[in-house]
């Protein structure tokens, strides 16, 4: 059965605070319970960066048939990245506590205080 989801982009279907579609796709694990196999979640970041994912951001601007392109990347890993961005949509300061030494130099750049 194929999955599909009636928005354009990831973007359209999570709702992130815009500083976050900067922090690197790295930080998805802060937000991993015990629960998740860290396999897994390596898994995960890895078929992301083949497709030239480096960001949040650059994940939200996925469409869902182009997860389904991705090698290596199937329905386990798109479940686990779902349930990661929904654990950040529903608790971003949580997100913002682990993460806050990324969000600040974020915040940084776009006040340019730094490059």
């Amino acid at each position: 059965m194929k999955r599909s989801i009636d928005y354009d982009t990831l973007n359209d279907y999570f709702e992130l605070p815009h500083e976050f579609l900067f922090v690197h796709i790295q930080c998805l694990k802060t937000v991993a319970s015990e629960d998740d196999f860290q396999s897994t979640i390596n898994k995960v970041i890895n078929a992301l960066y083949r497709t030239g994912c480096t960001t949040i951001g650059d994940i939200m601007e996925l469409k869902w048939d182009d997860l389904g392109k991705v090698r290596n990347f199937g329905v386990g890993c798109e479940d686990l990245l779902f349930e990661l961005l929904d654990r950040i949509c529903k608790d971003p300061t949580g997100f913002i506590d682990k993460n806050k030494a990324e969000i600040v130099k974020i915040r940084m750049r776009e006040s340019g205080y730094i490059k």
